[in-house]
């Protein structure tokens, strides 16, 4: 009876594991996806109407209800804060959700990524950042090969991305889908 139940517990604990890589790999190709929606409309966006119709702020991507106050960490339509030891807090990427109306003629539906939280231990800037959806940030293009913007994600451990960068004291892998 006593190996029935150590089998038993073993299957069971087996399963979960499985059932976990399955939701982690659905949920970045959630990500993905939607982020590759997103970086086809704004690429759309500039080749009819020119980089300067790109918003100059930082912002969600997104619907303002995937971004609700979460506290302490997140104010309502913020996606990425960042906390130092001293109790100072930086907005990071914005209180502001990115004109969904600019892309309306390149994009069918309002693509949801995964909303997952990924959080930056501070090892590498000092500072404990959290991250949730995904983000779009203006890049300037003489400083960036050419590019004019991105659309950015944080998620914890490694994870494949289009493009990615690896933060190994962080332990967070920051991809990116670039405009």
């Amino acid at each position: 009876m006593l190996i029935v139940i150590v089998v038993i517990a073993i299957l069971a604990a087996i399963t979960i594991v499985a059932l976990n890589g399955i939701q982690a790999r659905a949920n970045a190709s959630k990500d993905t996806s939607a982020a590759l929606a997103y970086g086809k409309a704004l690429k759309m966006l500039v080749a009819e109407k020119g980089e300067s119709a790109l918003p100059t702020t930082e912002s969600c991507l997104g619907l303002s209800a995937w971004y609700p106050i979460s506290s302490p960490r997140f104010q309502q339509n913020q996606c990425n804060t960042w906390s130092y030891d001293s109790g100072a807090t930086y907005g990071g990427f914005g209180a502001a959700i990115f004109p969904m109306s600019l892309l309306t003629p390149y994009i069918s539906n309002t693509p949801e990524p995964s909303n997952l939280v990924g959080f930056d231990n501070g090892a590498s800037s000092g500072a404990l950042q959290a991250s949730r959806g995904l983000m779009y940030q203006k890049l300037n293009p003489s400083s960036w090969s050419g590019r004019v913007g991105r659309v950015l994600w944080m998620r914890n451990g490694r994870v494949d991305c289009p493009s990615s960068y690896y933060d190994s004291a962080a332990t967070v892998t920051w991809c990116y889908v670039y405009i």
